[in-house]
């Protein structure tokens, strides 16, 4: 079995860290985690800082909703096709990618149309809990879709194209 690192031992014995602020802490509630944080080297409390922040870093990493997940998962109708669509965007054009997840962050769905898919901009509800409607109007849709889905349309269709024939 390998040595723990410092920051194992620490943790081990029931210290805890906290950043808040900018400013890095420990706190030891015990005479274990006391004695266990006075026994660090000069060095060992150098990169103590550096290991806890990379330990916290690999936490978010892991527990973070990947890129191409819809984020409207509650739209249940078109939520395959949106995660297929954001998928693809992603890895081919990270800046239509960006458009697409904030159309759909705010109600956007894609709609069968003739025998394709369309992008909509949905309808607008009550917020949950709120008395604002979430979504886009017509115009607001329009604005967004004019700076950033038609500087990308060739790909777009290219896209919902494929996405559509997975559809069937």
């Amino acid at each position: 079995m390998a040595e723990q690192t410092p920051l194992e031992r620490l943790e081990a014995a029931g210290v805890t860290f906290v950043s808040k602020d900018g400013r890095f802490g420990a706190a030891a509630p015990t005479e274990a985690a006391k004695t266990a944080l006075k026994s660090l080297s000069v060095e060992e409390r150098a990169d103590l800082k550096s290991a806890w922040c990379a330990c916290e870093w690999q936490t978010y990493l892991a527990e973070r909703p990947l890129p191409v997940h819809d984020p409207r998962p509650d739209i249940v109708s078109d939520h395959q096709e949106w995660t297929a669509l954001l998928h693809l965007a992603y890895a081919e054009e990270r800046e239509l990618w960006g458009a697409l997840h904030g159309l759909r962050s705010m109600g956007a769905r894609l709609v069968p149309l003739q025998g394709r898919l369309t992008l909509t901009p949905g309808e607008r509800l009550p917020a949950r809990g709120q008395m604002l409607e979430q979504g886009l109007s017509r115009e607001e849709y329009a604005q967004a879709r004019a700076q950033w889905l038609v500087p990308h349309t060739a790909l777009l269709g290219a896209l919902l194209t494929r996405v559509g024939r997975a559809r069937r």
